[in-house]
């Protein structure tokens, strides 16, 4: 999170290196390593490379390793070093793996409405296929509203294999790894969705939870945020500060402009707010709305009937890339690849 944990390790260290010549031993951590989604790159003992952890079997017996963290991690984590036995203490030698990945994750982009009806979900779904065509990076979206039925439903990946919000409920801690591989995909995008059975939880910690897991491992992460995650002092506010790029939706009529503006005026996000208004006609209508709102300008998105009449028959959101909704939405990424692009 941008105010939680550094943002990204030195661009000199590796994620975790491995030294050593026992392939039984480097093999039960790397699977160790895949599970919570963090890069281990084997390297010979007179390799100059170095890693935010070290983990060594030399000089030990088989199935022992020595970790511990680069010496720029020690104001967070700590200084002393491990002798682990890898079957033995599983769980210890994960602690220090997963630690590794809160110095290190994707870009998160989050989109939540002004108001209900604003149509967040299909702007996080055509935001995230237009992010992996345009950087062939891995992407995930977290459908993060509590009264939501399933951005499954928008996506018609229903009945697709894989975990929902109601498969996590309980589990504990969330392994990266294991929970990107479990969820459903959609032209690759990895999908954690609500279902018939139930919504994110009312926990925000088994959310902030799956937020963290799939940045780990995913390059892009898009949430579809509740229009209760721009309040203040609620628990969805907690889910905002995530994120890296704050685009808040409205639709262009007097009643909503006028509840947009006072909601806009009261937040006091860390993060940056931008907007984009749903139905604008022009350039100079934007213009407007901008005034309205008191914003130094407003994105536009077009409602394109023939677009959402092919959406009704069949044609996955994104697929008609020259439809104006789908420029529009190119022309936000674009905007959010300036804001964010440098971030690792």
């Amino acid at each position: 999170m941008n105010n939680q944990h550094m943002q990204c390790s030195p661009s000199h260290l590796l994620s975790v290196i491995f030294v050593g010549t026992n392939d039984a031993t480097f093999e039960s951590v790397r699977k160790l390593a895949d599970l919570v989604g963090v890069e281990i790159t084997r390297i010979c003992a007179n390799d100059g490379r170095d890693g935010v952890l070290r983990i060594t079997s030399q000089g030990l017996p088989e199935g022992y390793v020595r970790a511990g963290f680069h010496p720029l991690f020690t104001p967070y984590f700590s200084a002393q070093t491990f002798i682990l036995d890898c079957k033995k203490e599983t769980e210890k030698l994960l602690d220090l793996l997963v630690s590794v990945g809160v110095t290190a994750r994707g870009k998160i982009i989050g989109i939540a409405g002004a108001h209900g009806g604003a149509g967040t979900s299909s702007m996080a779904a055509c935001l995230a296929r237009v992010v992996a065509s345009c950087t062939s990076a891995s992407v995930s979206i977290l459908d993060l509203n509590p009264a939501s039925a399933g951005i499954e439903l928008l996506l018609s990946i229903v009945g697709t294999p894989g975990n929902r919000w109601s498969d996590l409920h309980g589990r504990g801690a969330l392994l990266a790894g294991r929970l990107n591989d479990s969820l459903p995909q959609w032209h690759g995008i990895r999908v954690l969705s609500a279902d018939a059975r139930g919504a994110v939880p009312n926990n925000i910690d088994t959310a902030t939870a799956a937020i963290a897991a799939m940045a780990q491992v995913n390059e892009w992460s898009v949430l579809d945020l509740p229009p209760s995650s721009l309040m203040k002092n609620t628990p969805e506010s907690h889910l905002a500060q995530w994120c890296d790029y704050l685009l808040v939706l409205t639709r262009t009529d007097s009643r909503h402009l006028i509840g947009t503006h006072t909601l806009l005026a009261s937040l006091a996000m860390s993060v940056p707010v931008y907007v984009a208004a749903v139905g604008a006609r022009s350039k100079n209508h934007c213009a407007h709305i901008a005034q309205t709102l008191n914003v130094p300008g407003v994105f536009r998105v077009r409602e394109d009937s023939r677009y959402h009449a092919a959406l009704d028959h069949g044609v996955d959101i994104g697929d008609r890339a020259r439809s104006s909704y789908v420029r529009d939405v190119q022309a936000i990424y674009a905007h959010i690849e300036t804001v964010v692009g440098e971030i690792k």
